[in-house]
Order: C-alpha cells, then structure tokens, then sequence
C-alpha cells in the first residue's frame, strides 16, 4: 500500500548510552511508534561498532553496476570483508554492498578518495552505484519502505547493538522518494546525520562545497548538512560544538565561513566521531519551526522528533527542547548545549 506523502513531516531519532549499548529492536521500536510521520518511501539506520576498520557502504541498481563501484576499491584499500543485501523497493531491486577495508589513510584523504570514486561512478545504459556511507565502524544502513522494511533486509539487526545510533523515517518533500540514495542517513567519513524540514540555504551551501572541491552530489539538502559538518571539523579543524554553532548560523564567526551556515526550517541529529571518542549532537534551526527534544535519566541520552520516542528508550526522561538555534552535544563526559 502506498502511503500519502506529508510533506515535512519526517521523523529522526539519535541514541547514545556509553554505559548500556542500545539494540537495533528498541530503536526500531522508537522510530516505528512515529510511522505515521514517515511513509513507504524511505527510512535507515547508522550505528558504529568498535573497530578501527574503515568500513564503506553502497548502493547499486544491479551486480553489474555494484562490480564496477568496487572495482575501484583495490587501487587504494585492501578488502578485508565484504557482503551484498538485496533489498527490494518501489523502485524496483536494488543491492547494498558493505566491506571494511584496510587503511591508515586520514579522515580528509578517504573524504577525497570516496568523492573522487563517486564521480566516476556516471550511470551507464540506466545502472547506477553510488557510494553512501564511510567511517570507522560506522554502518550506514538505509533503503525504500518503512524503518521495518529496512531493518528486515539486514541479517541479526534487531540484535545488533551499539552506543551510538540514529534513525530516520521520511517523507520526500524536495528529492525523489524512490531511489535508497536519497533516504537518510547521509555520511562523510566519521559522521552521520538524519533531517527534518528544508534548508533554503541549499544553493549557497552547494555553491560553497563546490568552491572546496566538491563535484558530486545526489541533490538533497540532507547530504550537504553533513558534508557542512565534515568540512568545518577537518578542513577547517574546528571543534564540533563550534562547528555546529557556525552550522546554525549562532557562532560569533558564522559570517567569517560564507555558505557554511543553515538557513530555513529544520532539525538535524549527527552522530560522529571527534577525538577518538563517539558522540551525538542536535541542532535546531533559529526559529525553531521543527520539533526536537532531547531526553536523558542522566545515561543515557535521546533525541526525536516526539515524547513517545524518548519515553520508548527512556522510562522515566528529564526532557528539554532544544530553544532556536541551540545545539546539544553529548558523549560519555555528558551534555553540553550552546
């Protein structure tokens, strides 16, 4: 059954409990109780692991084109595993290949060589790949259909488990809602982010990663929200909370990083990596047009597009809302907002 589109009604969900890993049943508990925000069109998952591996994830229309995409691979990594889904969606079959690969390479050089990749990988007579997801340990999961839907195309989800999670459930207001490259979460290596809303500022944002190098886009504001993020922390080496600020456009040196800035009605939960420790952050934009809270029993943190999503991960939540343009951060030292 096809499920009418309402549009910005998308829900997200972020999970971090560094003293009890969360399972892939209750995040997809917690983002299934809002499906009425979502619909058939898109939904995933991102969780990291403990490893130091580099793993990699992407879509292909076909084995063809997925033998082509990791073609390139071995001219820079070595493989060290590798495995294929076959998920079914409205668009037709799709295959989502995962491998870790081994590397020493730096955040910004896997950054460049994944790009570099992405851009080559031009459809050919209607088959397409495209790659979609790196980091160390950071698994980015996503697809056609409902969170559920996605979930059921991974062997052992629902008993994965891990600190750091986020989760999406969507519906498409400016990209197409069948194709899985357009679905959330979207990644840049180390990093991971899910969205609600629109951002105006996609013109000025694509304009500004354009002048850094950037070429390749599936054209969705959702990707260029985290692609912001990865540059402001490792090609400008900014701290992530003053990154987020100058994301949100509340950092006293915002107008010193032109076309770096958010604008528009939205709320974004990443999930990263900074220092060698995970952690998950929020951000709302400065009129605060798109629900966000943030939950926490002093461990554990959440944070959701609604209460009955904290009140699944949380029995008894002390719950803010996140004011317009504030950010949270959190890791295993706690919560800080800005």
């Amino acid at each position: 059954m096809h499920v009418p589109v309402s549009p910005g009604a998308c829900g997200i969900l972020a999970v971090f409990d560094p003293e009890s890993p969360v399972s892939g049943a209750e995040v997809l508990d917690a983002i299934g109780c809002i499906s009425y925000r979502g619909s058939n069109l898109g939904a995933g998952f991102s969780y990291f692991e403990d490893t130091d591996r580099v793993t990699l994830q992407a879509f292909a229309s076909s084995m063809r084109a997925l033998h082509r995409a990791r073609g390139f691979i071995p001219r820079h990594w070595e493989i060290e595993f590798e495995r294929a889904l076959h998920l079914r969606g409205v668009s037709g079959n799709t295959f989502l290949w995962e491998m870790s690969v081994v590397t020493d390479d730096g955040e910004a050089e896997i950054e460049n060589r994944v790009e570099a990749i992405n851009s080559l990988l031009s459809p050919e007579k209607g088959e397409w790949a495209r790659f979609v997801g790196v980091g160390r340990g950071l698994h980015v999961v996503k697809g056609i259909g409902f969170p559920s839907d996605v979930a059921g195309s991974v062997p052992g989800f629902t008993s994965i488990k891990s600190d750091t999670w986020l989760a999406h459930t969507r519906q498409p207001t400016n990209s197409p809602g069948s194709y899985p490259i357009f679905s959330h979460p979207f990644s840049s290596v180390n990093i991971s982010a899910v969205h609600n809303g629109d951002v105006s500022s996609f013109g000025a944002n694509v304009n500004a990663l354009r002048n850094l190098g950037y070429r390749s886009f599936v054209g969705t504001d959702s990707e260029v929200i985290v692609r912001l993020l990865f540059v402001l922390m490792h090609r400008f080496r900014m701290p992530a909370e003053e990154a987020l600020q100058v994301l949100a456009g509340t950092h006293p040196l915002s107008n010193e990083f032109p076309g770096l800035s958010l604008d528009g009605p939205f709320s974004v939960a990443f999930s990263f990596m900074e220092g060698g420790m995970r952690k998950i952050a929020a951000v709302a934009d400065r009129s605060k047009l798109r629900p966000l809270l943030v939950g926490t029993d002093g461990g554990r943190v959440v944070v959701a597009s609604e209460l009955n999503q904290v009140k699944r991960l949380i029995g008894n939540p002390e719950v803010r809302r996140l004011k317009g343009g504030e950010v949270m951060v959190a890791d295993r030292h706690g919560i800080r907002y800005c």
